[in-house]
């Protein structure tokens, strides 16, 4: 729970700037999931948890393909990668790792 907790506190933080105020947001959200838990039982976390699958599905999804065309696709990754080698911003090792696929 600590990781999620810490997790949540850094994303809201960079994304809304508020900083040390972010933990307020982290508790809240930690309070309301307690408050449906203690409510609702394992049917309300149950529920909740198919939702949030489904949303997690869609976000890794979308955030897969704004990545994707971002670097235009797998080719136009390792001609970034062999820029940032060629400029010294990483390490050629780095690159080779990055675009290593199974093993």
């Amino acid at each position: 729970m600590a990781n999620v907790a810490v997790s949540l506190y850094l994303t809201f933080s960079i994304i809304t700037g508020w900083d040390e105020q972010t933990w307020w947001l982290v508790v809240a959200i930690a309070v309301g999931a307690g408050i449906y838990t203690a409510t609702g039982g394992l049917r309300s976390v149950a529920i909740t948890d198919s939702l949030q699958s489904i949303v997690m599905l869609t976000a890794s999804v979308t955030l897969w393909w704004t990545v994707w065309n971002a670097v235009e696709g797998w080719n136009g990754l390792e001609e970034k990668l062999a820029e940032h080698v060629a400029a010294d911003r990483i390490a050629e090792s780095t690159a080779r790792a990055m675009t290593h696929v199974g093993g």
